[in-house]
C-alpha cells in the first residue's frame, strides 16, 4: 500500500481494551464489533461544541506537517465547521486527552457542487489547546495516523468509531476489506449513525495508517453491517495540502439524502 507523499510520519499506540459485543441486527455469521476503551487517535465528534452533550460522528487525526488536522466524512459537515469540537480517545463520557475545537473545514468541490461520493472526505483543522502554560497541537498530544490509498481487497483493517450517542464507549471490528465498485467496503455488524467518518485503519509493520473512513456509498451504509468508505486518493492528498497551507477552510454544503 503506498503512503501518500509528505504524510508517512505516524506514532504507534497502546493496544486498547475490548469488553462486550455490540447489539446488531447483523444476519449469521457476519461478524460483530466489540466495545472498546478507544484509540488515542479516535475520537467522537460533536456538532453542538459540548463534549458533554450528544456526539453525531467519529473522525481520527491524521499525520501532517501542521500537526493540527484530522479527517472525517464530508456528510458529517455543514458550514465552516466552526463550532464543532473533537474528543480523541472518549470513554464513557471522559475525553482523556482534552477536547479540541475546530476551526476550518476542507472538502472537495465535487462533493460541495454535487454531493459525489467518491468525494464524501473532509479534513478538519482544530485549534491547539494549551495546559499548565503548554501549548500544543491535538498530533503531539495523541499522535496521528499516516494517510495511504485506499485498501486493496483482503487487506486486514480495523474500524474504531463511536455509533451516536452522549456517556458511551467506542466501537471497534478487525475485518478484511472488499470492493463494491471502487469504494472499499467491510463486514462487520453494529455500525450504525454516528459511525459515520470511522477510519479504516491499517498496521503497517507497526504504523498505523489511515485508508479511509465510513462515509461514500449511502454516506456509509444501509445496514448496520455493510459499511462504506470514499475510495481515497489524490483528492485526499489536495485537501491535507490546502489545509496545510490554507487559513481559511470552505463552506460546505449539507449534504442531502442517503438514498437509502
Amino acid at each position: 500500500m503506498m503512503v501518500i507523499p509528505g504524510l508517512a510520519l505516524a506514532f504507534t499506540l497502546a493496544a486498547s481494551t475490548v469488553t462486550a459485543p455490540v447489539t446488531s441486527s447483523a444476519p449469521a455469521g457476519v461478524p460483530v464489533s466489540v466495545h472498546t476503551s478507544g484509540n488515542a487517535t479516535v475520537g467522537a465528534l460533536f456538532t453542538s461544541g459540548n463534549a458533554g452533550g450528544k456526539h453525531s460522528c467519529t473522525a481520527s487525526v491524521v499525520a501532517s506537517s501542521t500537526q493540527n488536522l484530522i479527517v472525517t466524512a464530508a456528510h458529517c459537515v455543514s458550514g465552516t465547521g466552526a463550532g464543532m469540537t473533537f474528543s480523541p480517545g472518549y470513554d464513557n463520557g471522559d475525553s482523556p486527552y482534552g477536547v479540541w475545537r475546530v476551526t476550518a473545514a476542507y472538502v472537495s468541490s465535487a462533493w460541495n457542487n454535487g454531493g459525489d461520493t467518491d468525494d464524501d472526505v473532509a479534513i478538519l483543522k482544530v485549534a491547539p489547546n494549551t495546559v499548565d502554560g503548554v501549548t500544543e497541537q491535538v498530533q503531539q498530544v495523541v499522535g496521528s495516523n499516516a494517510l495511504v490509498g485506499a485498501p486493496t481487497t483482503g487487506t486486514s483493517v480495523t474500524v474504531t468509531g463511536y455509533n451516536a450517542g452522549s456517556g458511551d464507549q467506542a466501537i471497534t471490528c478487525t475485518t478484511p476489506v472488499t470492493l463494491t465498485g471502487d469504494s472499499p467496503t467491510f463486514t462487520c455488524g453494529g455500525y450504525v449513525g454516528g459511525t459515520s467518518g470511522s477510519p479504516f485503519l491499517v498496521d503497517d509493520n507497526g504504523t498505523s495508517e489511515v485508508s479511509g473512513v465510513i462515509g461514500g456509498l449511502h454516506q456509509g451504509g444501509c445496514t448496520d453491517w455493510t459499511s462504506y468508505s470514499a475510495p481515497f486518493g489524490n483528492q485526499v492528498t489536495e485537501l491535507v495540502q490546502r489545509a496545510e497551507s490554507v487559513a481559511a477552510g470552505d463552506v460546505v454544503a449539507g449534504a442531502g439524502s442517503d438514498g437509502c
